[in-house]
């Protein structure tokens, strides 16, 4: 990756800065569909195209950003949104995450 600030200058940088496109995720499935309200419910979602986004680069010694998570999105207002707080990458098709807390009994999309 390098960058121009001029559209003619561009950046160098050593070690280069690489930059990686990854294909879009779907989801086919997921289990079990219901839980608790309490949360702490470990849902299995399989699908295709899942990025461990925890590997980082040990050669350069940088972490990589926490970029994999489970968003619970309220089905009566979705501007209401609960993100799960232990999203486990399994393999490119299948991650798992916890189900969080709700305050209050109600249907979610994932």
């Amino acid at each position: 990756l390098e960058v121009a600030l001029d559209g003619q200058t561009y950046s160098t940088a050593s070690p280069a800065i690489q930059y990686t496109f990854h294909p879009e995720h779907a989801v086919t499935s997921f289990a079990p569909s219901a839980g608790v309200r309490t949360g702490g419910t470990v849902i299995t979602v399989r699908g295709e195209s899942f990025v461990d986004s925890d590997t980082g680069d040990a050669e350069n010694n940088r972490a990589a950003p926490k970029v994999l998570t489970c968003v619970f999105i309220s089905v009566d207002s979705p501007e209401i949104r609960y993100v799960s707080q232990a999203t486990r990458f399994i393999s490119p098709e299948e991650i798992t995450c916890v189900s969080p807390s709700i305050p209050a009994p109600a249907e979610y999309i994932l």
